[in-house]
Parts: structure tokens; sequence; C-alpha cells
């Protein structure tokens, strides 16, 4: 009997514990909405994002979802003879979900872009865990119903792989099998779906990791991994497609925190981006030369998506070569 009244005791006051950090962790708003409602299923795409919806991510910033299915500001799909529309292709990094926004490099250069002119539209158009074959997929079969005039594809290390994130869509909800997005049951969804408890775990674990593999950075030598065949044949693939329809394409490759510490990419796969533009025809912009290593905050706690410094210093870069090719393009100026 007393073995039964211990466990009852311990039960509740770890009830007490949890319920306690619970409302600790939403005061601190270190969490974000664990469930993707955003996610709708798409014939050609790994998934597509519900238009006209609201979202967060994990780490707590609210998202909107546009009436063209994008994260940004809503936009008509014909656009007007003095619009220079620029479409941002990419992955996670690109669509800045760990930033409002107004902080993210589309939403920088939508600003600066527009201070003397409302002239020119930033569409932004990646989404998160999407691939280089995937950006070219919805360049294709979406992107250039809306007339682009550039187009900037985001590329990060993750980007050298013929993988990408898939979704299991079941009751409403997108889940990828073997992470966070993980299918439950309903009564555990539901206990799990907006707790900051569960949230912050999982955040903590990501930042340990990230933490213990950077701990020998030092001895950390250059990873020989070249160009995968498949990821040159997306690129391929996409610079052809920007060619066959008088497009610009502009690659941007963005650094990890490993990186910006390091002042070199860990991988061969960048060298080899930048050795193939003649090749395959596309304008080249390396962003790593203009984070300064001593700063801290170039990324967030998982070490890979930028910070709102991070997004500020890419759109610095990429404001330059906009302009230029703004200038050269006579059909619009």
């Amino acid at each position: 009997m007393n073995i039964f009244k211990n466990l009852v005791l311990l039960f509740v006051v770890g009830l007490i514990c949890l319920v306690f950090l619970e409302f600790s962790m939403r005061l601190l708003k270190l969490h974000g909405d664990t469930d993707p409602t955003y996610i709708i299923e798409s014939d050609e795409l790994p998934f597509q994002m519900k238009p006209n919806t609201t979202a967060k991510s994990i780490y707590g910033k609210e998202f909107s979802i546009n009436n063209h299915g994008l994260r940004g500001p809503n936009f008509v799909k014909d656009k007007s003879s003095d619009i220079y529309r620029i479409m941002v292709l990419g992955d996670s990094v690109a669509f800045g979900f760990c930033v409002d926004y107004e902080d993210t490099f589309s939403g920088i250069l939508d600003s600066t872009l527009n201070q003397t002119k409302n002239s020119v539209e930033i569409i932004n158009a990646a989404h998160n865990g999407f691939n280089i074959n995937d950006a070219y997929n919805y360049l294709k079969y979406y992107g250039l119903e809306f007339n682009p005039d550039l187009v900037i594809l985001s590329v990060t290390a993750s980007d050298n792989t013929d993988q990408s994130v898939t979704y299991i869509i079941k009751d409403g909800m997108g889940y990828s099998p073997g992470s966070r997005w993980i299918y439950v049951p309903s009564f555990v969804k539901k206990a799990l779906r907006n707790s900051s408890l569960y949230m912050s775990i999982g955040l903590a674990k990501a930042r340990i990791e990230f933490i213990m593999s950077n701990r020998n950075q030092e001895s950390i030598t250059v990873q020989k991994e070249t160009m995968k065949p498949e990821v040159e044949k997306y690129l391929q693939d996409i610079a052809r497609l920007s060619l066959e329809n008088s497009l610009p394409l502009l690659v941007v490759t963005i650094p990890s925190e490993h990186d910006v510490k390091r002042g070199f990419y860990e991988h061969d796969f960048f060298a080899n981006i930048s050795q193939k533009r003649d090749e395959i025809k596309y304008d080249y912009i390396d962003t790593l030369s203009q984070f300064d290593p001593s700063k801290k905050n170039y990324c967030l706690n998982d070490g890979a998506h930028p910070s709102k410094y991070g997004h500020s210093t890419i759109a610095e870069m990429l404001y330059e070569e906009i302009i230029s090719n703004i200038k050269s393009n006579s059909d619009i100026r």
C-alpha cells in the first residue's frame, strides 16, 4: 500500500513539475507550433503550402502563407509592365522560417530595392526541405506562371542530395516520417502540438548536437564531398529552363555557422558550384566572405539557419547584383 501511495505521490509531483516547466516555457516564448497544418499535397512537388494560412516555426516565429501558397505578402499573378519581379527559390534557409519575414533577405531586399521606386517585387518561393530539383520543378510547374524577370537560387550544403523532405498527409495535417512531424495518435498529438516544454527540449537537443559537433572544430578537415552527378543535372535543368525563358539565374551559396567560424567551406560541393557557373550558365555569388567570424550571431541555435544579422548580410551582397541585372534589362528600364 505504501508503495502505491509513493507512486501516486511521485506521479503528482512529476505532473506539477511538468506543468510548472510548461508554464515557464510559455512565458519565455521559446516554442513553436509542432503541427504543420499549412502542408498540403502536390502532384509535382513533395508538398505545397496552403494559401492564406498562418503557422509557427519551431522558434515560435509566426509566418503567413499568402494567396499563392508562398511566404510573404499577397501579390497578383499578372504583373504590370513597370514591375521587375524577382523569384527566390531554395529551402528553409531562404524561406527564413526562424525569423520574421521582414528580416529575411527576401523581405529586406523588397524594402531596400523599393526605397526610391515601388517597381521591384520579390516572390519568396522557397520551401522548407526543398532541394535543387524541387526548386526546378516549382519553377517549371508554377513559378514561370508569375513571369519573373530574375531567378535567385539559394544553395546550402544540404542541397548536395537527391533527397527532399516528404510528408504524409493525414487528417489534414502534414507529417514528415522520421522527424518531429512524425504521425502520432490524435490524443498524443493534441497534447504535444502546442507544448512549449516539448519543443524546448527538441531545440536544446539540436543545440547540444551542434555544440558537440563543433568541439574539435580546429582539427576538422575538409570533407571532399564533391557535387553529386544528379545534383549537377538539377543545376543544368534549372539553368536550361531559365535560359529557355530568357531568365537570368543567380545562384547564391549560403554558409553554415561552421563555415563562417572556419572561414572556408567544409565541402568541395561549393567550389564545384563556383567552377561550373560558366559551363552550366548562371551567375554566382558566394556570401561566405562577407561574414565576420568574430560575430557569434550569424546563425540561430541550430547552426544552420541565418539569424536576422545573417539575412541582412546576404541581402547586402545580393543588392548590387540585382541592381546590375535591373539596369542591364532594357525591357524593364
